[in-house]
Parts: structure tokens; sequence; C-alpha cells
């Protein structure tokens, strides 16, 4: 039997109590365990990212406030930028400042960045910044998905599964459904039925992850003296061999030994 084994590459075990304790004992790695680092993303911005911003002056002789305006002495202006994009070097140009290193940086952050460049050509600029088409905090989900697609991380830093949600879910059963997670150089695959009853691991998605959804269906083979003898979906996870051998139309009265 060992030299079999080792020229065909597996081995066959009389299960028994002893090897299903062994199995139930055995430890069973979650996704927490194999991405101990996961945390909140704060989605930054990076070249491809389109931003509107939003400049308030308030006073006289305002920079961006047209000529009418400015015979003023009081008064809030407010001028909307056109929709600016995110080069390459990770820049955006705004007037009167000139080009502003973006990448890397939260909307709060380029905000500051941009009113601290104005403070002495504008008069006590406000600034308002968001991101209108975000392409650098995205996450692509895809195979046995209603909407496969790209679908971009907010600040409150979805989970696997809202993800999942947010494409439409599964096309097949939980229980037949295998998540991969592709995050850089690593790897991993969980049943959906499993992530959804243990919550505890359903892990922060980060941007540039990619979730493949293929559908790999369990079952189980009942042969021998048994009415209807063949292979039999496992739609849930817990089934009795009384309840295997109902499936397949129980036993042959004549033929097996009860």
């Amino acid at each position: 039997e060992s030299q079999a084994a080792t020229r065909d590459g597996f081995t066959l075990v009389a299960v028994d109590g002893g090897v299903l304790d062994a199995m139930k004992a055995a430890p069973h790695p979650r996704l927490r365990d194999l991405f101990p680092d996961d945390r909140p993303v704060a989605p930054r911005i990076g070249p491809g990212d389109v931003l509107s911003v939003t400049i308030f002056e308030s006073g006289i002789d305002e920079l961006f406030a047209p000529p009418a305006a400015q015979q003023l002495t009081y008064g809030t202006n407010r001028i909307t930028l056109p929709n600016a994009t995110v080069d390459r070097a990770g820049t955006i140009a705004i007037p009167f400042v000139g080009p502003i290193k973006v990448a890397g940086l939260t909307p709060p952050g380029v905000r500051a960045a941009i009113e601290s460049r104005l403070l002495r050509r504008a008069v006590t600029p406000q600034v308002l910044v968001s991101v209108v088409s975000n392409v650098t905090n995205v996450v692509t989900v895809s195979g046995a998905i209603k909407n496969p697609g790209r679908y971009a991380l907010s600040p409150a830093s979805e989970t696997l599964l809202q993800m999942i949600a947010m494409a439409g879910g599964s096309t097949g059963l939980d229980s037949d459904t295998i998540v991969h997670l592709t995050r850089g150089e690593r790897q991993v695959g969980i049943r959906l039925s499993d992530l959804m009853a243990h919550p505890q691991d359903d892990v922060h998605a980060w941007p540039g992850d990619y979730l493949n959804l293929t559908l790999e269906p369990r079952g189980f083979l009942v042969y021998g003296a048994v009415s209807h003898a063949g292979a039999y979906s496992l739609a849930v996870d817990d089934v009795s061999l009384a309840q295997a051998i109902s499936r397949a139309g129980g036993l042959r009265d004549s033929q097996a030994d009860s």
C-alpha cells in the first residue's frame, strides 16, 4: 500500500470515529489568520482620479470674483473649477497656484494643501474637494457574480461581503460558491457560506483586490444495494448517513444488509 501511494499519489483511509474526531480537531485556517494586517482603509487619491474643487472667498478684491462682485464691500464669492484629472505624476493644476502634488492624500489633505497655497493670494479662502471619479481605490469582482465589474471603495471601508453584495451576489448557492481573493502575491479561497457563517472573518477590502467567484457544487456518491445509485448534490452542510441513503431511495430489502 505504501508503494502504491508513492506511485499513484494518494492513499485510501478507512473512515471511523477516530478519523472523524481528528478531522474535527484539525485547525482550519481563517481569513483573519491569513491576513493579520487587516484594517479599515482610508481611500487615497491616485493617478487617473477626477477631482472637483470649489473655492470660497470672503471680503474685498477677491481673487476669483468677477469685476462686478469686487465692487461690493462684503459678501462671499464661490467658484467651482473645471474637474481636474490627476496626472501620472500625481499632480493637478490650480489657477494662481500651479501644480499641486495630491497623490497619496485624502480629500481633506488636498483641501488643506490648496488653502495653504492660496492664503497669500485669495481673501480668506475656503476650499471644498470631492472625488468625482475614483479609479485608484477600486476592487474588481468577476466570475459567478450577477453584476461583475470594478467597484470603488468609500471612506466607510467596505468588507468582502459588502463588495459581493454591491455586485449583486453569487449566481449560485452560497454553499456552492468559492470566493477567491487575490491581494498582491497572496491568493486564498473560502466558501461563501463559511464566510457568511463566520462574519468575524469578513476582512476589509483593499484597493487593488481581485475577487473571483467560482461555482464548485458539493456532492456525494451512493453505490451498491440502493434504489437509485448515483451522484447527489450536498445543498446543506450537515447530512447524516441515513439522510444520504434516503436521498438514493433507501436500501433494497432483497439485496442490502441493513
